[in-house]
């Protein structure tokens, strides 16, 4: 049965993989293109920016298109589509920068040189200039010093010094190839075909991510927590969001390695998601619940929107292990630790119970106001936090209080007064 487990699982994953991670990009909108291929793409921070290369009406031009509707907003056509071949675009401090191969015939009968210009946005015309080492360019990016672009020759990306157009540096590219390129948080990233890189400034890769099936790639754009990516045969541009993982489960109740818990107990944990106020991803949290007596836990509750799992008929003096997953709507999942408590001796003198018995002595096992103070434990308290402290803290005086009250009787009504209160406060502000 164990053998038939682990093939059936690794075969699941093996198939499956691909569909599962494509979910750490959603596909949110997607935005018509000026152009089938759009070999440059970048984002201003309100509007992107496209070039277009090939022949026809719309090639060999750069446009300002609406970053909602697509809707083109200006163009700018100073590249001869006989002599020019326009390939990647950057948006960097006012300006553009794009790379074209320019055929120079007379008088200086050069032939086709590749340049890095610089464009004047308001007039649609080029501030400088400059030659670069041949190439076959794709997009660009500014990561707020240096131009950079890919290249699908060397399959290597470019570091180019924007005051001369000398190459920086360059890298190989981590796929076969490269399409795309952006700067985005400190970081460049590299697209081919379905494979989102994110890599260092130095190059070294960090992590991969995976485009929905549905979607081709090709030139990139960052900004405003959002990708953009141009399809590779389609006059499409698709907007992209990185769905996070959700967070790792923490702050148990019982406290890991907690000895003499109860034999009833209700197990807490903080979990959640950063996504989960999200306008665009309205990210959802549920949990797995595994409990047992040895260190490979069991699942006792699948998919769970609670934050605690109640147990009873638990074996004195047992050691006990469990841990919580967190899954997203969108099949992300984050394992919590191992946590582990032991519960009491059926002999014990411990004064942990199921309830703080300093409120039982005060008022009474079965009083209303025991019982309002259980659901206050139960239901508000353990899902914060604060709560969650407050819970910790009143196990570990209750028992310095009682003897204190054994003494000194007077005490004890002081206590009273003070749960009153919170009893009062309670029912004036809470529904139940």
């Amino acid at each position: 049965m164990k053998m038939f487990i682990l093939i059936t699982s690794m075969v699941f994953l093996i198939g499956f993989y691909k569909n599962i991670a494509a979910r750490e990009l959603v596909l949110i909108k997607e935005i018509p293109s000026p152009g089938s291929i759009t070999v440059g793409l970048d984002f201003d921070g309100e509007y992107l920016w496209t070039s277009q290369t090939g022949y026809g009406a719309m090639g060999n031009k750069i446009y300002k298109i609406d970053s909602e509707t697509g809707d083109i907003l200006k163009t700018i056509d100073f590249f001869d589509s006989d002599n020019d071949d326009l390939r990647g675009v950057a948006y960097a401090d006012g300006y553009l920068w794009a790379i074209a191969w320019r055929y120079y015939g007379y008088p200086d009968y050069r032939g086709w040189v590749q340049e890095l210009y610089k464009i004047d946005t308001d007039k649609g015309k080029a501030v400088s200039n400059y030659e670069i080492p041949t190439g076959h360019y794709r997009d660009m990016t500014w990561d707020g010093q240096f131009i950079w672009a890919t290249e699908g020759e060397d399959k290597r990306y470019f570091q180019f010094d924007i005051n001369d157009g000398s190459v920086v540096s360059s890298f190989i590219c981590p796929g076969k190839e490269a399409y795309g390129i952006t700067y985005y948080e400190n970081h460049l990233w590299v697209n081919y075909e379905n494979i989102l890189y994110k890599l260092t400034l130095s190059g070294s890769k960090t992590r991969e991510y995976y485009f929905p099936e549905e979607i081709t790639t090709y030139s990139l754009a960052s900004g405003n927590d959002y990708f953009f990516v141009a399809s590779y045969d389609l006059p499409k541009i698709y907007k992209i969001k990185i769905n996070h993982s959700p967070s790792i489960p923490n702050t148990p109740v019982p406290e890991n390695n907690s000895i003499d818990q109860p034999i009833e107990i209700t197990l807490t944990w903080m979990g959640g998601d950063q996504d989960s106020d999200d306008p665009d991803l309205k990210d959802s949290v549920k949990y797995d619940v595994y409990f047992g007596n040895t260190e490979n836990p069991s699942l006792i509750s699948e998919s769970q929107e609670q934050l605690s799992y109640s147990l009873n008929g638990l074996d004195y003096s047992t050691e006990y292990y469990w841990k919580i997953i967190s899954k997203d709507y969108y099949s992300e999942s984050t394992e919590g630790p191992l946590w582990k408590f032991q519960t009491l001796s059926s002999t014990s003198t411990s004064s942990v119970s199921t309830f703080p018995c300093l409120v039982e002595q005060i008022y009474g096992e079965d009083s209303e106001e025991t019982e309002l103070l259980r659901y206050l434990k139960d239901n508000v308290l353990t899902h914060t936090p604060e709560g969650q402290e407050f819970i910790r803290l009143y196990y570990e005086w209750n028992p310095v209080i009682i003897k204190a009250m054994e003494k000194d009787m007077g005490l004890k009504d002081d206590v009273k007064e003070m749960i009153d209160g919170l009893v009062l406060l309670f029912e004036e502000n809470c529904n139940f």
